[in-house]
């Protein structure tokens, strides 16, 4: 075979290194190109490449590889040309780097070409001949930004603590001066991966409302397809929509499990996806879902104990290492960070990650409780006040609002029972025991948790299983009621019959009631199965769907036989919907209520929304899935869903913040997805002023109504007056933008299948 010279190599933007590179965050832009359409920005970068960027005397041969590879995708599609002569090491380079690109549809395409062009030459939309920027300007910034960092080529990867407010990718809030908070920066040429695609080979999938026509209340084996990982125990998982991610762990012998395994609960199918960058292998590590992130933080690999901190991007799916500093103290904290550790707690709450307990190598660690700020990636050790538990290990914790509840595990006394519960208050940071009724779980360690809707009207549970104490193992499910504290014992005895036998080192994850338990140690060694428990299956979540769909009847059209779904039951968020739909495919909308499972936030940048959307479309899949076979839900053709962002944008020294639309459409039928993005209305001052307050833990709407009974709630009513319509405008646009796409993807997939 005929080897490729070293200076038409695959970029590495194509390929997977072997440890992920970190670069300084770029230059700042002001978002004038944000205002941009598709396709109108891929031209401008066409063009801006043509007659700028080829003629840079720095711009390497896999550059321009790379360039001329996502742009033929852009432009061609796919690559499906016979391989060039042998004998033509340019063609055959220019061939394996169109192929690497793979089935990236030509809007992808668009947007990673976009990305590559910035990531060469950041400002590259202040070229005069583009209009966007007057050229006295273009070179005032210059002056301005000489000797700023740049970040490096395409696949760099970016967690750097300069970020500019205004980044037009990536950006996470928190900013109110020109430092800015950390920017975790996807990989270049990514701009719209999304979760990881199951394997086409393997045995048939079998989707989860095949599994759920066998279950009762009980749990049921999960009959899997893909690429299923190995029997271990000790590993962690978590939710991102409606995937679920398992990392690390323990198999037979006690080897460590490499790479990253994500199931996904609507087709039911394991795969391994490749990850840029790589995080080493461990056990009794902690890993929670935040936003479109999971977060790795501690645990043991061979003998050493960890207290590093790895985010898995997603989205983007690359790991980023994070390197947090120690903070400044404030009033009730000192500047420390958490020794290395593991058997511990990682409580996620309000963009804060709580660490308690576990041990190391000298034994039990001191009950402190260490916060891991991810908006500003610091850390703080808190002085707790009130009933502070005792030195524990191998316990859980899980966060209730802006409680954190500790259950279970072993302390120097023995094990932990369920009767009273260690509950720590993070904004006062004061420890409180709550006694807890009913049946009560036994003393245990090594156990799982997970938080669901409640089965009475409103709230959450927090659901425990399994678990051992040094005599013996548990397979048993309980319930704990948060408002009334009292325990409730869910699985039946004969639960073992269906195979789910005592374990300990299990993972529980949760999508709304459903429940899915992986892995752990049997009294027959590691598990590699799966099992499914539903508390709940029909609930609240398809009830709107069904009543719109009768009121639609009554009124007459119940002769219509394409139906969309709307992640989103928003008044104005449906219009918009239906108004596109109607017009361009005679579709009836239908809003679902859709939890993302992890309270009420805003996304800020590009990335956070476009995941966010995402995420309500997967667990759209899945109520989907799970729904009656009467019910009116399995009547739609398409999914849809839409998610609000902010964008912040630096113009003439000043912060301005707007609201934009990420939206998403999916053919049932077909699997075929397009998404589009919405142009954006500028924030006002207050509701600006309430979400940093807030943390940008609350949505907008939330925000508007916080405000609206303040003294500056005329300010906000008359912004929401006189701009809802141009709002409305932007969104409306977007549907049609996404529509459009993905009627010419399924077009050209049908011309090829042809």
């Amino acid at each position: 075979s005929l080897a490729v010279p070293a200076s038409l190599a695959v970029p590495a933007s194509l390929a997977v290194p072997a440890s992920p590179a970190v670069a300084k965050a770029p230059s700042s832009q002001s978002n004038a190109i944000f205002f941009v359409g598709w396709p109108e920005r891929f031209h401008m970068a066409e063009r801006y490449s043509d007659e700028v960027l080829a003629h840079d005397p720095e711009l390497t041969d896999p550059d321009k590889l790379l360039l001329w590879a996502v742009r033929h995708q852009a432009n061609e599609g796919e690559c499906t040309t016979s391989r060039p002569s042998m004998w033509d090491k340019v063609a055959t380079a220019k061939w394996m780097a169109w192929r690497q690109i793979g089935k990236k549809s030509k809007p992808e395409a668009m947007n990673v070409f976009v990305r590559v062009v910035a990531e060469l030459h950041p400002e590259w939309w202040k070229w005069p001949a583009l209009g966007l920027v007057e050229a006295e300007e273009e070179e005032g910034e210059e002056e301005m930004e000489e000797g700023e960092p740049v970040a490096e080529g395409p696949g760099s990867l970016d967690l750097s603590l300069g970020a500019v407010p205004g980044s037009a990718v990536g950006n996470v809030p928190g900013a109110t001066n020109g430092t800015g908070p950390p920017l975790l920066k996807p990989p270049a040429g990514e701009e719209e991966k999304g979760a990881p695609n199951t394997p086409s080979g393997g045995r048939e999938s079998r989707p989860l409302s095949r599994n759920l026509s066998r279950m009762g209340q009980g749990w049921q084996p999960l009959v899997t397809s893909g690429l299923p990982p190995r029997a271990h125990y000790r590993h962690a998982a978590a939710v991102i929509g409606a995937h679920m991610y398992v990392f690390g762990g323990r198999t037979h012998g006690g080897r460590l499990p490499e790479g990253v395994r994500v199931l996904s609960m609507v087709s039911c199918e394991w795969s391994q996806p490749v990850i840029e960058g790589s995080v080493p292998a461990r056990w009794a590590h902690s890993m929670n879902a935040w936003r479109h992130m999971v977060v790795v933080f501690g645990g043991v690999r061979k003998r050493e104990y960890l207290a590093d901190v790895a985010l898995l991007d997603t989205h983007n799916l690359c790991w980023l290492h994070a390197e947090p500093t120690a903070a400044e103290p404030t009033f009730g904290a000192v500047k420390n960070s958490p020794s290395a550790r593991a058997y511990h707690s990682a409580t996620l709450v309000h963009n804060r990650l709580y660490v308690f307990g576990g041990e190391d190598s000298t034994g039990l660690l001191p009950p402190d409780v260490h916060a891991l700020d991810l908006l500003t990636l610091s850390w703080v050790r808190h002085k707790c006040s009130g009933h502070v538990p005792v030195a524990v290990r191998d316990h859980v914790a899980i966060a209730a609002g802006s409680r954190m509840l500790v259950v279970g595990g072993s302390t120097a006394a023995g094990y932990v029972d369920g009767s009273k519960l260690a509950v720590l208050e993070t904004e006062t940071m004061v420890w409180a025991q709550v006694r807890c009724s009913g049946q009560v779980p036994s003393a245990r360690a090594g156990h799982a948790v997970a938080m669901t809707p409640s089965m009475s009207e409103g709230g959450w549970d927090l659901c425990i299983f399994g678990g051992g104490d040094g005599l013996r193992g548990f397979s048993d499910l309980f319930r704990l009621d948060l408002t009334s504290s009292e325990w409730s014992k869910v699985n039946s005895e004969d639960d073992a019959t269906n195979g789910l036998t005592p374990r300990e080192g299990a993972s529980v994850a949760s999508a709304g009631t459903l429940l899915v338990v992986f892995g752990g140690y049997t009294s027959t060694g590691c598990s590699a199965d799966a099992y499914i428990c539903d508390q709940g299956m029909y609930a609240s979540s398809l009830a709107s769907s069904i009543a719109a769909d009768s009121e639609l009847e009554e009124n007459g059209k119940e002769g219509l036989s394409a139906l969309a779904l709307l992640s989103s039951a928003d008044a104005q968020e449906v219009s918009a919907a239906q108004e596109v739909f109607g017009r361009a495919m005679q579709v009836a909308v239908l809003g679902v209520e859709c939890d993302l499972g992890c309270g009420e936030w805003v996304p800020v940048g590009h990335d956070e929304t476009f995941g966010a959307a995402t995420q309500r479309l997967e667990l759209l899949q899945l109520q989907l899935s799970r729904a009656p076979e009467n019910s009116p839900a399995r009547r739609a053709t398409f999914l849809a869903s839409c998610h609000a962002g902010l964008l912040p944008v630096a113009s003439g020294g000043t912060e301005c913040w707007f609201i934009f639309y990420w939206v998403c459409v999916l053919n049932v039928s077909t699997g075929q997805r397009a998404s589009a993005m919405s142009a954006g209305v500028q924030l006002s001052a207050p509701l600006l002023a309430k979400a940093r307050e807030t943390r940008f833990t609350k949505s907008i709407s939330a925000l508007a109504r916080e405000v609206g009974g303040s003294a500056d709630g005329q300010d906000v009513q008359e912004l929401l007056t006189h701009r809802l319509m141009t709002l409305h405008a932007q969104l409306t646009e977007a549907w049609y933008s996404a529509i459009g796409a993905l009627l010419a993807v399924e077009a050209e997939a049908q011309a090829l299948a042809e």
